[in-house]
């Protein structure tokens, strides 16, 4: 249950795709000031840089992925990944150790999927429209916050957004509902200048229950590369987030997300895109639709698992 609240948060919080640009950094990259003599920026100066931001990140993809998780700040065995995403829903992660894989979570247009392998494990899968009738999940995911997180997807701008100055940072918060619950969304940028191109604008999200304030999930953003790709203008720069630090209070976990090398803004051929965003249909692991799931227990507790080794489908 552990690890798959860390993939999860891996999905709903990677943020820092995101990025403020000072006026030293990439020139291609403009957006608002962080801040004036008036204070912080507006809300829709926010909302209206990151949709800009958005629109210059089609595609993701990187093999060189780790991630390393503490439990009660006891270290876990690491994992080595693949991750790849599309705008708006394409989206696939997978977690490996010692050549067998242990974590696959994916998204297309239709449906969003998980498996972890924890002793025996059934593939989860539920259908967008499901979904949206209530379908319950194990953890507070909303599936399109996968590529929000990424900086690939739109903020609404009709939303009622507020702005927060909080010391060196801004916030930009939005009081929403996760499962029914009312939670508030913070997205939280550096302000002022740089010290250098690798520290991310955008450093944090946070996730509240808006009841009690308390921190549901938080990530923090450490540090930015730049990836060059080639547009229609030539070619040019957009950052993706390297270091991440994610955490989750209540239980006593936090995860360290690096990536390293990533192709950004390269088409993905259809014999690719078929292989990863089609629901996996592996040999001994049984899918199970959440739409019509109702166990005793959690879909990830460990009687309603069966230990299998992965399928690499990049091949």
């Amino acid at each position: 249950m552990r690890m798959l609240g860390s993939l999860l948060l891996v999905a709903c919080l990677f943020s820092s795709g995101c990025e403020f640009l000072r006026n030293k950094q990439k020139p291609d990259q403009k957006g608002p000031p962080a801040a004036d003599r008036t204070g912080a920026p507006s809300a829709g100066n926010l909302v209206g840089y990151l949709n800009t931001q958005a629109d210059r990140l089609s595609t993701i993809e990187s093999t060189d992925i780790s991630l390393v998780a503490h439990v009660n700040k006891q270290r876990m065995p690491g994992l080595t990944g693949f991750m790849v995403c599309e705008a708006p829903r394409n989206f696939r992660l997978t977690g490996d150790a010692l050549s067998t894989q242990y974590v696959d979570i994916g998204s297309n247009g239709d449906k969003f999927w998980f498996w972890v392998k924890d002793g025996e494990a059934p593939l989860y899968y539920c259908s967008y429209t499901d979904y949206e009738k209530g379908v319950k999940l194990p953890l507070p995911f909303q599936p399109e916050w996968v590529v929000q997180a990424l900086g690939m997807a739109k903020y609404d701008a009709t939303r009622p957004y507020t702005v927060k100055q909080n010391g060196s940072t801004y916030e930009l918060i939005e009081e929403t509902t996760v499962q029914g619950m009312p939670v508030r969304k913070i997205t939280v940028f550096a302000a002022g200048s740089l010290p250098d191109q690798s520290y991310p604008r955008v450093v944090g999200h946070i996730i509240q229950d808006a009841n009690t304030g308390k921190t549901i999930c938080h990530a923090t953003v450490k540090r930015v590369r730049w990836a060059k790709y080639r547009s229609a203008e030539g070619e040019t720069s957009v950052s993706y987030p390297s270091d991440v630090l994610l955490e989750w209070p209540a239980e006593n976990l936090t995860m360290t997300l690096k990536i390293d090398k990533a192709t950004v803004n390269q088409r993905i051929a259809p014999d690719a895109s078929a292989r990863y965003f089609t629901l996996p249909q592996w040999p001994n692991i049984r899918n199970v639709d959440l739409a019509r799931y109702s166990p005793g227990g959690s879909p990830t507790s460990r009687s309603n698992i069966r230990q299998t080794g992965g399928v690499d489908y990049r091949k």
